[in-house]
């Protein structure tokens, strides 16, 4: 079936929640058509859903200027794009926590999402802490 998703009066390509709460509802294995391709379900007896998600492997990106800049001249140690997203690896978690975004120069670029992480998992006993935070500006997400 066709399946299209609206957030704040724009046509999004995926929507993984309302898809899965979709699934949940209509039960069995569904097959949903989006921008994203093509989206399966499935209802397991248990009342969990599983979802297939579409590929989306990143790319590494040789020139970044402009990220550099509205990261408030953050330089990553990599730098890597998706379809939609960013991914910008910086040194540490420290680089992280005290990242100052410019969030002017973030809605200017042409990406969905820009995700900043760095080395800093925690692990202790059976957690798991992973750095993270998230700021948006205009139609830009910045998931820090």
């Amino acid at each position: 079936m066709p399946a299209t998703v609206w957030q704040g009066g724009t046509e999004v390509q995926l929507c993984g929640h309302a898809t899965l709460a979709a699934g949940h509802i209509l039960g069995d294995e569904q097959h949903y058509l989006t921008h994203s391709g093509e989206l399966m379900t499935t209802a397991r007896a248990d009342g969990w859903v599983e979802m297939d998600y579409p590929a989306d492997p990143p790319w590494p990106l040789d020139s970044y200027k402009e990220l550099v800049i509205a990261l408030g001249g953050t330089h990553p140690a990599r730098v890597a794009r998706g379809v939609p997203d960013i991914l910008a690896d910086l040194p540490s978690a420290a680089d992280v926590r005290n990242l100052q975004p410019d969030l002017a120069r973030i809605s200017e670029i042409t990406a969905r999402g820009i995700i900043v992480t760095a080395p800093g998992v925690t692990l202790r006993g059976d957690r798991v802490t992973l750095l993270g935070q998230a700021v948006t500006a205009a139609r830009t997400a910045l998931l820090i």
